[in-house]
């Protein structure tokens, strides 16, 4: 597939999520808020230490924060919708296999730092659909401050240093828009399937794909992949009574398994190719590669929630529960090799995620 026949692909995908977020807002014209608002915070840290077997290179760390304001609405139609606007702050560092050598490794990708902040809007409706946009500012390169903080890191765990930092993508600016829609498909109390569809777009990133995320345990009535933020955490039965009959008996500390694999057609991307506007700025890059089209992700994980009790009266269902809720989750990933400077490898590299969320 041709860079700009996927480059369009990733457009009409953007395009489509932004359609679909005007065409709800459009259609919530009439809807009354059910529920006073809340908030939640998540913390999601990624790198290849947590990882059974590391490999300290390509993705080698990341690190993200969102503070989001939740709201739950009924329409005048009785359709209910859980939307969230979450502001956030990211970075994410790139790295080669020899970081001990300080010259170009010109059989491997180049160094490279991206920090960005941003905001995300999600939108969950009571039909299993959820759908999130999200659009971010930031600088790729030195400005990004990777290099400090990466060495930094290494200086604690007493590890080897990265010397060749001065070879890392120049300095750009970053405009980056992000879409994600799912739908969710249960099967009993305990198995979930969600395929999803992802477009991202911007000077970072070109990109389109499609996954799935396969659920298993003790699963909530909504689930939605920890990186948009859901935290209801009501597990059991969908017809719940009404609030005076609650008791602290009926929650529980729910523990869920998942697994995910996903494809992504490329048509850029930065953290191996350079800036987007680099040869038109004049500047010159000391090592770039290019970007292989077709990149696979895998992901293996567990996640639990340990919600305080409390119930708060809702018409449809009764009741919903979900103050203070901690939820926790690890996952091992896997993506394959995304520059042409290396052979292509299904399981190239491997990282930890840790995510920690909290809601109040």
């Amino acid at each position: 597939m041709s860079r700009t026949l996927i480059i369009a692909l990733c457009t009409a995908c953007s395009v489509a999520q932004l359609y679909a977020g005007f065409l709800e807002k459009v259609l919530d014209v009439d809807t009354q808020i059910a529920h006073p608002d809340y908030h939640s915070t998540q913390l999601c840290v990624e790198n290849d230490e947590f990882a059974p077997e590391r490999t300290d290179r390509d993705f080698s760390s990341g690190i993200r924060f969102d503070w989001a304001l939740f709201e739950m609405a009924k329409r005048a139609d009785d359709a209910v919708r859980y939307r969230s606007v979450s502001y956030f702050f990211a970075m994410e560092m790139y790295t080669p296999e020899k970081i001990s050598e300080a010259q170009i490794q010109y059989d491997d990708r180049p160094y490279a730092g991206w920090s960005y902040i941003g905001m995300r809007h999600t939108l969950h409706t009571d039909d299993a659909w959820t759908i999130s946009q999200e659009l971010s500012i930031g600088l790729l390169g030195a400005g990004s401050g990777q290099e400090s903080l990466q060495k930094t890191f290494h200086v604690l765990k007493e590890s080897l240093q990265a010397k060749g930092w001065g070879n890392q993508i120049r300095n750009e600016l970053t405009l980056q828009y992000s879409g994600r829609f799912y739908r969710r498909f249960s099967y009993g109390d305990h198995f979930a399937l969600i395929p999803y569809g992802a477009a991202d777009i911007g000077t970072v990133h070109m990109r389109a794909g499609a996954g799935s995320y396969l659920y298993f345990g003790w699963l909530p009535k909504i689930i939605v992949p920890s990186s948009d933020m859901l935290p209801l955490t009501y597990y059991g039965d969908r017809k719940a009574p009404h609030a005076e009959s609650v008791t602290p008996a009926m929650f529980k500390t729910p523990l869920s398994f998942y697994a995910r694999v996903e494809a992504k057609a490329v048509g850029y991307n930065a953290t191996v190719e350079g800036g987007m506007f680099s040869d038109m700025r004049g500047v010159d890059n000391p090592h770039t590669t290019g970007a292989y089209n077709g990149v696979l992700d895998a992901e293996i994980g567990a996640a639990a929630v340990v919600s305080e009790w409390g119930a708060i009266p809702y018409g449809l269902y009764g009741y919903l529960p979900m103050l203070k809720t901690l939820q926790i989750g690890y996952s091992v990933n896997y993506r394959s090799t995304e520059s042409t400077a290396r052979s292509w490898s299904a399981f190239a590299h491997k990282w930890g995620k840790i995510t920690m969320s909290w809601s109040f």
